[in-house]
Parts: structure tokens; sequence; C-alpha cells
């Protein structure tokens, strides 16, 4: 699965134009472990203030 997306001026003023999001299904899990993942609610976001997550977070291995 690849995201695209692109960040409104609020974000980039406030983050800077230097976010990405990584597939993680390409790594060993072994690789990631200790890694905690997150799984934001992009879609409802307005793209100000802070956002909300769709499930709880799990920290891998």
């Amino acid at each position: 699965m690849t995201t695209h997306f692109v960040l409104t001026k609020g974000a980039v003023s406030k983050f800077g134009n230097t976010l990405m999001g990584v597939n993680m299904w390409l790594a060993d899990e072994r690789d990631l472990r200790g890694v905690e993942v997150r799984y934001p609610d992009g879609r409802t976001w307005p793209g100000i203030g802070g956002f909300g997550y769709l499930r709880a977070p799990r920290v891998i291995g």
C-alpha cells in the first residue's frame, strides 16, 4: 500500500514539508521490533490542530 498526500499550508508551517509515510510491510518484522505503530485518522482531520486515531497504538514484536 502506498500513501500519497499533500500537506496543507498550515501543516507545512508547523512541521515543515519533510513528512513521509513508510510502507512497513516491506521490512522484516524482526528489524522493526520495539517500534510503536500508530493509526492516525487522516480522513477526518481538517489539517489544523490535533487529530484522532482509528485504534490504539501497538508495539511491534
